[in-house]
């Protein structure tokens, strides 16, 4: 199953897809055998460069219980994860209220110092969106968020390994640091993925798809989700930590499901 994800919008351009998604779930018996539920990526996020990623600027905004609600409403119920940057205003709180929901929290997205990278932990986050990117390129040696984020017994931790976004080194240590029963490979494949190589609007955004199959923002240099599915995260991921496919597999299906 896969869990389709609406990034950092408008509220209106938000509530128009989780319906046309939801309606397609209730509709169709082959759509909803095929997906679990709704992922929002966004808006709660950290607006600097870096975190940011490549969400526009002009829609990140702060937690807004309210705005989950009607997206839930929009969605019949469907939203099953929601990614924020706990440093953001009133995070903590809205954490505690979603949790209760029953939708999971995810970290994601985030220039949060540990503290409250701790913090999240204990209202109830329980997932790390595609740790290591939506990051600052530059961090304190040992105290910063994706330490703290390793070390948490408490989250899953999601990587997208494509081989453009980690490298093999950092995919080794990540592995190493949550184990495979807690790891889970991300296709974060974007609506341009396996497109011809070219510039494609998105959005307000133009993004580029290189001859590789990688993508990013038009001119920036700064990734744009994947262009992949995870088939080619699977290859990598064994090419990467010398583990076999059926050591691998459970990334993508078993580990999931224990989230969701």
């Amino acid at each position: 199953q896969h869990i389709p994800t609406i990034i950092s919008s408008p509220q209106e351009r938000i509530l128009k897809n989780l319906e046309i998604i939801s309606k397609a779930i209730n509709t169709s018996p082959d759509i909803m055998e095929a997906i679990s539920g709704i992922h929002i990526e966004g808006p709660f996020i950290s607006p600097e460069e870096g975190p940011r990623g490549c969400h526009d600027p002009i829609f990140i905004r702060n937690p807004d219980f309210e705005e989950f609600r009607q997206w839930q409403k929009a969605a019949e119920g469907w939203i099953v994860m929601v990614t924020i940057a706990p440093e953001r205003k009133d995070s903590i709180d809205f954490i505690k209220k979603v949790t209760r929901t029953g939708v999971k929290i995810a970290i994601g997205h985030t220039g949060a110092a540990p503290e409250i990278i701790k913090d999240a932990i204990e209202a109830g986050a329980q997932f790390s969106t595609h740790l290591g990117n939506g990051s600052y390129p530059i961090l304190p040696k040992v105290n910063n968020y994706i330490w703290e984020q390793l070390a948490a017994d408490e989250l899953f931790t999601g990587i997208i390994c494509d081989g453009f976004h980690l490298p093999a080194s950092v995919v080794k240590v990540f592995a190493r640091a949550k184990g495979l029963e807690r790891l889970i490979l991300t296709s974060d494949v974007a609506l341009a993925g396996g497109l011809n190589p070219g510039i494609y609007k998105w959005g307000n955004m133009e993004v580029e798809i290189f001859k590789d199959g990688h993508l990013g923002l038009a001119g920036t240099g700064i990734l744009a989700g994947a262009g992949h599915l995870l088939n080619w995260d699977i290859a990598h991921f064994i090419r990467f930590t010398r583990n076999n496919l059926a050591n691998t597999i459970p990334l993508c299906t078993i580990n999931p499901a224990k989230i969701i």
